[in-house]
């Protein structure tokens, strides 16, 4: 056992330094990518000549640097001069989601600064069509060059999507969210306002960096090995006892058995040996939880037995208890496995008719009155509602019980539903009735 135990604490220590080492390597070796001139991407520059305004773009893009100029005129209600980046591949997309920054080295030539703006183009699949830039969701972030080369560095946190799109597409939660799982271009746009007149734009790099996977997904395996790791001791554990219970294991059973009877005993009436309260509750839940799943109604008939306080009074309560227990053989015998039923309190009972509209209820009551009075020589009276989406559980049972009194109150031995109350009756009677 000893030994045993030592073996589990080498694994331990393994698995902490493994995931140490997994942490580490997580937090500090990034995963990254790099936009640099070459063949993988292709460039292009636009302006807003093409929508009839006189600004004008030249791409000058070349294998050491991506470049363009342009020359930003009056004419246009927004001027623009942008240098497009596509890769080469057509049809490629790039999935940046778990990125967290993106750098970009650039200058300008011929002004002192100017602000720009960086926009990812994701691809959503739900608005996409080839023919339609708008297509392609904006996700922008702002950007100050100088003069002089500089690096700077945006997080993807900082990215948004502008309002002028919005106002193009339907505006719905997932189109107001910058997303980055299918990036298609990259484009280096002049800012909102630019200022008017000719500069020139040198891109030396840009630098995507982040993650390899979400942190999210990365904690939750490690996680999972711990938990796998820990399922794998308990296992071994159980197995190890299971081993060294064996000379107990009839003493086992025999719990077992005791406490099956035990439960079986405290869902069923002593007397009747049909369901108890507590018996039903299980019945009860289920049928409303397919009620609330499926729409399936289903029926409760609640019936009592007339005059029994005088049976017991002129027999006994010996005589009394033989008399439940002969309905309750009635009832046993009639109902069916969808039927479960219970003695509810006293001389009153309880049937749950699953999958049954109220005719079927009323029938399968009528069956069961005909049977006791025939057999037993007594009558009882009954309470019959159909329960629907209307209804929770617990008023179905009053609305069965107000039946059942109903019954009482015409004369006994009879059967009462919602239907035959008139719109003077309790709300709920009233609410039954309506629907019915």
């Amino acid at each position: 056992m000893i030994k045993k135990l030592l073996k589990i604490e080498n694994l331990i220590i393994l698995l902490v330094a493994v995931s140490a080492i997994a942490i580490a390597v997580y937090q500090w070796i990034p995963r990254e990518y790099s936009i640099r001139p070459g063949d993988s991407w292709k460039t292009l520059a636009v302006a807003d000549k093409y929508e009839g305004g006189n600004s004008n773009a030249i791409d000058e893009s070349n294998d050491s640097e991506f470049a363009y100029r342009y020359n930003i005129h009056e004419g246009n209600k927004n001027p623009f001069a942008l240098l497009f980046f596509h890769p080469a591949e057509e049809d490629k997309l790039f999935d940046w989601r778990w990125m967290e920054t993106i750098s970009i080295t650039a200058y300008i030539e011929g002004k002192e600064r100017e602000n720009y703006r960086l926009q990812l183009r994701n691809r959503e699949e739900e608005l996409f069509s080839p023919d339609e830039n708008i297509s392609r969701k904006y996700n922008q972030a702002s950007l100050l060059l100088t003069n002089r080369p500089t690096t700077q560095t945006v997080s993807l946190d900082q990215f948004s999507v502008p309002g002028w799109w919005l106002e193009q597409v339907e505006m719905t939660p997932e189109n107001v969210t910058p997303c980055f799982d299918n990036i298609e271009w990259v484009e280096f746009n002049t800012a909102n306002v630019p200022t008017l007149g000719k500069c020139r734009v040198v891109i030396q790099e840009i630098k995507i960096s982040g993650k390899w996977i979400s942190g999210s997904l990365f904690y939750k395996s490690m996680l999972g090995l711990w938990l796998g790791f820990g399922s794998l001791v308990a296992l071994s554990q159980i197995v190890l006892l299971r081993k060294e219970l064996t000379k107990s294991a009839s003493i086992e059973l025999s719990l077992q058995r005791q406490k099956a009877e035990l439960a079986e005993i405290a869902i069923l009436d002593p007397l009747t040996q049909l369901f108890n309260r507590r018996g039903l509750r299980s019945h009860s839940t289920s049928a409303m939880k397919e009620l609330r799943k499926t729409g399936k109604t289903f029926s409760l008939i609640m019936f009592d037995i007339d005059d029994f306080k005088s049976i017991n009074d002129e027999n006994g309560h010996s005589y009394g208890d033989q008399i439940l227990q002969r309905v309750a053989v009635i009832v046993s015998e009639t109902v069916t496995s969808n039927d479960p039923a219970a003695r509810w309190g006293g001389e009153e009972f309880l049937m749950i008719c699953k999958d049954s509209e109220l005719q079927r209820a009323c029938t399968l009551a009528e069956e069961i009155r005909e049977k006791i009075e025939r057999e037993v020589e007594i009558t009882c009276s009954f309470g019959v509602c159909e329960v629907g989406p209307d209804l929770e559980f617990g008023e179905a049972l009053d609305l069965a019980d107000e039946c059942l009194y109903l019954a009482k109150r015409s004369g006994k031995n009879c059967i009462k539903t919602p239907s035959s109350v008139s719109q003077t009756q309790t709300p709920l009677l009233t609410k039954q009735a309506a629907i019915e």
